[in-house]
């Protein structure tokens, strides 16, 4: 065997040592450099890929007096004892070394490219699985998060720690564990699968919510300089408030440019003060040349078929003060467009119009961001209308007091707090979307629906449930609880989106006892705002034009238009004597979970138990209808001879119709068998 016509080392021959070692070198080169190698202890052929020629025969250069008969073999000494090798046998050593070196290179390439060949393989088969995935499902946005977050892995395996890269579908992932699962979890998570998770980062938090109680009121018009003032202390030294440019010509907004906090009331509370407001003993409400009466829906209750108006008594119950699906029925489509028929109800057709407007504005989940703002901003508009036109209202009474007077133009008002909270809400919301379109707060800050005193209540049952599967304390300090809102806050975020993350879908746990509409988060999310200043006039020109409808309706418009109103800004603080107290107040409790009732069904409709299988029997007549289209009642013309046995056939006008029992039971029914949602007249029942 010839070394040098030895094209490449085989993986035996690199694989030789000791005896074999020596005897491949023996017969490959000479005998005198199988000694050499003896010499020098190497042993195997795998460790030449790192020596060099000059360090194999540098031990040559030494007096050593057992090394004599090799050099002699191997090489010359000069006369100033300096060795110089043959050139025989530095070719072989070299073409010998040359084809270590070329070996193990290759091996080293070879383990590259087989593991770049198993990572494609496994990136290959991934991305077939996740197709076949989602060719399996009828939501393209179900897809799992284990498919990415493998790929994720495999990717970071091929790099340093340092330079660990997650996409943000694993980023909102590892939120979600370290909030659900706890520090302890995630980091044993991330430290046993290396490259898998991330380290946590924090968001801000920047809303306060209240449920329009009036010490809170009074702090919020203060924090917020609405018609409220500080002198004595300056809230705005530091520099962690937020701030807008407003334009000049808005004179319609009054809320300050700069703002440490944004104010939100609850929407439920507003509506249900409204509510009260109308069912109050006290109030003589007037709008226009209308007033505003209950007596109008009393009339409907009485005078018309359940199925046109889907009311009862208890909805006009005003003992029954927390009760917000009233609020939902009063101010329906069907109860508005009765009222709209009668002439002497306009000042109630109005004003519940007004109430559908914020209960749509502040409340309902699948309001746009745009129709958010004008509806709001209608019932600010109209409410401005009407508080100007009780300014310069003439009161006649026979006791001549201006206190007297004063407590009249009160009582034909909404109460000072409501109309207050509707304000700050309507500028609150402006001024978070000209922060959002600012890029000063992220987009997850317009779901304004989410801005109640329930929420907020339940935020800190949440963040005691936060505690550590190692800690028993439930007690926490502000600081703590705050840390903890920042975890909620990144949930709720995601929450906010769906569970949403591109093409990939995070599912959450839910209580056997939450109705699955409950916790729908994806309701109404907003991902994109596509709104600029512009744009936001529009709109409020809208709703100026819209509440001008509304005061044309009730013959205000001429009366504003000769005081001139129309240029006139009209002083919120008149009327100082007047607190932010409710004069309609009753120190009831409010632990209603009422901000669920509009996602849940159940609440509402006439028709959600099923029956037992009785008897068919031919009903008598009920009252006539116009009503073609009977949502949320089971009325048809037709059914399932095999469901024949739960329906009743009737009369209704010229035409015969199928009515379910249930259905006919809730016609018959005129008031609710359930507690009261007030729990002080829960406890009184």
């Amino acid at each position: 065997m010839n070394i040098l016509k030895l094209d490449k080392l085989t993986d035996e021959m690199m694989n030789l040592s000791f005896k074999d070692f020596y005897n491949f070198i023996e017969i490959a080169l000479n005998k005198e450099l199988s000694e050499l190698f003896q010499v020098q202890s190497i042993r195997e052929m795998s460790s030449l890929s790192s020596v060099t020629v000059n360090q194999l025969t540098h031990i040559l250069t030494l007096e050593i007096t057992d090394l004599i008969d090799l050099k002699k073999s191997l090489g010359y000494m000069t006369s100033h004892g300096v060795f110089h090798l043959r050139l025989g046998h530095q070719q072989l050593l070299e073409r010998l070394l040359s084809l270590v070196q070329a070996k193990n290179t290759s091996s080293v390439n070879n383990r590259v490219v087989s593991n770049n060949f198993i990572e494609n393989d496994i990136y290959v088969k991934l991305t077939e699985l996740l197709k076949h995935q989602a060719s399996n499902l009828s939501n393209v946005h179900n897809f799992s998060i284990l498919v990415p977050w493998i790929i994720n892995i495999f990717q970071n395996m091929t790099t340093t720690k340092n330079r660990y890269n997650y996409d943000v579908h694993i980023q909102q992932f590892a939120l979600l564990i370290f909030i659900l699962g706890g520090r302890n979890c995630y980091e044993f998570l991330r430290l046993n699968l290396s490259g898998s998770l991330p380290h946590i980062s924090s968001v801000h938090v920047i809303g306060f919510s209240s449920d329009a109680d009036a010490r809170y009121l009074r702090a919020m018009r203060l924090c917020s300089r609405f018609f409220a003032t500080l002198p004595n202390f300056n809230i705005f030294k530091h520099n962690d408030s937020y701030h807008v440019k407003i334009p000049k010509q808005w004179s319609w907004f009054f809320m300050e440019e700069k703002q440490i906090l944004s104010f939100m009331q609850d929407g439920v509370h507003i509506a249900t003060k409204f509510r009260n407001r109308l069912l109050s003993k006290t109030a003589k409400m007037k709008i226009g040349s209308y007033s505003v009466d209950i007596q109008d829906v009393f009339d409907l209750i009485e005078l018309e078929s359940k199925v046109e108006h889907n009311l009862i008594k208890c909805d006009v119950d005003p003992k029954d003060r927390q009760n917000f699906t009233s609020c939902l029925r009063i101010s329906s489509e069907n109860v508005l467009n009765l009222l709209k028929k009668n002439e002497k109800a306009t000042g109630t057709y109005v004003y519940l119009s007004l109430l559908r407007l914020i209960i749509i504005g502040f409340i309902e989940r699948s309001t746009t961001i745009q129709e958010r703002l004008l509806h709001v901003w209608t019932v600010v508009f109209t409410c401005r209308f009407w508080f100007s036109w009780i300014q310069y209202l003439e009161l006649k009474d026979n006791r001549n007091s201006s206190a007297t007077l004063s407590d009249l133009k009160k009582n034909t008002f909404i109460t000072k707090p409501t109309f207050w909270c509707i304000e700050i809400n309507a500028h609150s919301l402006l001024f978070v979307i000209l922060l959002v379109i600012n890029n000063k707060l992220p987009i997850d800050a317009l779901n304004t629906f989410t801005f109640n005193s329930q929420i907020c209540e339940n935020t800190f049952r949440i963040a005691r449930s936060l505690s550590g599967a190692f800690s028993s304390n439930t007690s926490f300090s502000v600081k703590s609880f705050l840390k903890r809102c920042e975890k909620i806050s990144i949930i709720n975020s995601i929450k906010n989106r769906g569970g949403q993350i591109g093409d990939y879908q995070f599912y959450f746990p839910q209580h056997h006892k939450n109705h699955k509409d409950t916790i729908n988060y994806s309701i109404g999310h907003v991902n994109e705002l596509n709104l600029t200043e512009n744009d936001i006039e529009i709109i409020i020109k809208n709703a100026f034009e819209a509440a001008q409808k509304y005061v044309a309706m009730v013959n205000m418009t001429q009366f504003l238009e000769k005081k001139s109103i129309h240029y006139q800004i009209i002083d919120y603080t008149v009327d100082n004597n007047s607190s932010d107290e409710d004069s309609d107040e009753e120190n009831c409790s409010d632990e209603n979970d009422a901000f669920n009732v509009l996602n849940n069904e159940e609440q509402l409709s006439p028709n959600n138990t099923d029956d037992e299988e009785e008897g068919n029997t031919m009903a008598t007549d009920v009252p006539d209808t116009a009503q073609k289209k009977f949502n949320g009642c089971r009325i048809y013309d037709k059914i399932n001879p095999q469901q024949s046995k739960k329906y009743f056939r009737i009369r209704m006008g010229s035409s015969y119709k199928f009515i379910h029992k249930q259905t006919a039971c809730w016609l018959l029914t005129t008031d609710k068998q359930r507690s009261s949602s007030d729990l002080l007249l829960c406890v009184q029942q």
